[in-house]
């Protein structure tokens, strides 16, 4: 795992090598005083980080081993605290105390590498750091003792630095990744609960029950109980519910409930059904069970300004086998209202639905909008026109023990 820091300090990027040029370029100039030779020597060392920034410059290398920069440091620290540098003991001091500040900043690789490095360090050159026997007064007095002290204090409180700033980034980084992973997993079940829905619009209807015929209409113990049902033909429920969705309209506009810019959509069934099959319905329950789920989506749409709404409110009617779906949709927030009384309305509404044998369904997804549904009974429908190449079923002949046709046709 690579350690964070700061950018000039980064081995990867060409201004870190760029600035250990420069450093040891100016430990060249100065180690002209020493002799001509030990500048020769820290002239190459900064003439091999200059071509790693001009490689690095160009892209041309993918990659440098991990810690090459810390490496590069000890090897120009090493040669300062040698007797090459012929130094005094305070110097030296102060130089390994800016060694330790400096790879602190640059090293890469797990800790106990750079503790290691640093025991040994100072191990090699106690000798040259200590310069004879110092008395603890004078220790406490010299500035080069506390330098050093400072410095490796001061390294050790960087290298930790580091590793935590580096562990919380990585952190972050894997809880980020769980997040998209989980935004991902949740737009993968939107998508097959979308699917699910389509091939649930497109099969429309319910389970055979007891009594229920797909070959039209023969008499049922269900037909039969339910002539004192409330029922309405199909067309005059469409009808209905279009009356209801104008007037709604009509009368928001004009009191300025509904303003902004709100679409409405009116979807009735075009062709293969039956305008004169009994629903399982009461007008006028089902006039106020609309206006609720209306009135619902309404407020759930999102506010652009004052008093000002914007999204898409939608009835659609869908003829299944057997039932009546009709679905109120809207794009809005999906939040439960604080309208109480079409919530109460709306409550209702799901109650006289399962008097009438049907089905209520109410889906809200925070973000993606809300949907309302109701599932009403067909009682009764005229026998469909069946096309003259039918294929007749089978039935058991019994008395010859081989199967005979029919001519009852195939639903």
């Amino acid at each position: 795992m690579k350690m964070s820091g700061p950018e000039i300090f980064d081995e990867t990027k060409a201004k870190s090598w760029q600035l250990a040029s420069v450093v040891a370029l100016g430990l060249a100039v100065i180690a002209i005083w020493v002799s001509p030779e030990f500048s020769l020597m820290n002239l190459g060392i900064s003439m091999v980080a200059g071509l790693i920034s001009f490689l690095l410059y160009l892209k041309l290398p993918r990659r440098f081993p991990v810690g090459a920069l810390s490496l590069w440091a000890l090897v120009l620290a090493g040669l300062w605290l040698s007797p090459l540098a012929q130094l005094s003991f305070e110097t030296k001091r102060y130089a390994f105390a800016a060694t330790v500040l400096f790879v602190s900043f640059v090293f890469q690789g797990p800790l106990a590498v750079y503790f290691a490095i640093l025991l040994a360090g100072f191990g090699l050159c106690l000798s040259e750091l200590a310069g004879g026997p110092v008395l603890l007064k004078g220790f406490v007095k010299s500035d080069s003792y506390l330098a050093l002290l400072a410095g490796i204090g001061l390294g050790s409180a960087i290298i930790f630095a580091r590793k935590s700033r580096t562990r919380s980034n990585a952190f972050l980084t894997g809880l980020k990744s769980a997040v998209a992973q989980t935004e991902n997993a949740k737009e993968r079940l939107i998508l097959m609960q979308d699917n699910v829905q389509i091939a649930r619009e497109r099969l429309l209807g319910r389970t055979l029950t007891s009594g229920e015929s797909l070959l039209g209409d023969f008499p049922t113990d269900l037909e039969s109980t339910s002539d004192g049902e409330a029922a309405i033909s199909f067309d005059l429920l469409i009808a209905e519910l279009r009356q209801v969705f104008s007037d709604y309209q009509v009368k928001g506009r004009a009191e300025g409930r509904i303003a902004g810019p709100i679409r409405f959509v009116f979807f009735a069934p075009v062709a293969g059904y039956d305008e004169k099959a009994r629903i399982a319905v009461d007008l006028a329950a089902v006039r106020s069970g609309v206006e609720a789920c209306l009135t619902l989506a309404l407020e759930s749409l999102p506010e652009i300004g004052s008093r000002k709404r914007e999204g898409v409110i939608r009835l659609s009617i869908r003829c299944g086998l057997r039932v009546v779906e009709v679905a109120i949709e809207d794009n809005g927030r999906g939040l439960t209202s604080r309208n109480l009384q079409a919530e109460n309305d709306l409550g209702a509404l799901k109650e006289l639905v399962a008097t009438w044998g049907g089905k209520f369904d109410r889906l809200a997804r925070l973000g993606v909008g809300s949907r309302t549904s109701l599932e009403l009974r067909i009682l009764h429908e005229r026998s469909r026109a069946l096309p003259a190449n039918a294929r007749p079923a089978r039935s058991p002949d019994f008395n010859s023990g081989r199967l005979r046709v029919e001519d009852v046709p195939r639903a």
